[in-house]
């Protein structure tokens, strides 16, 4: 409990930070190649953005996070 809490702010950061980028990338793609409205383009975006445990650990490693991140973030996140 200790640890995750010394480390909220990074994880915090990459989880939030990593959804919105999901979201926005995929709003986007949405709206550009798809043809669809913001609106409609952002909901797809939410629907989509959020990851589950494997990929997010994937992305924690390709970012070079430390492990013991990594492990907060999966023993925080539903399965």
């Amino acid at each position: 409990a200790y640890e995750l809490r010394d480390h909220a702010q990074p994880i915090g950061l990459l989880a939030i930070g990593l959804v919105l980028a999901t979201v926005c990338g995929v709003a986007a793609a949405g709206h550009w190649l798809l043809g669809l409205a913001w609106v409609p383009a952002f909901v797809l975006g939410a629907g989509l953005g959020p990851t589950d445990p494997v990929a997010a650990s994937a992305i924690i490693r390709r970012l070079g996070a430390p492990a013991r991140i990594e492990t907060a973030v999966r023993e925080v996140m539903p399965r």
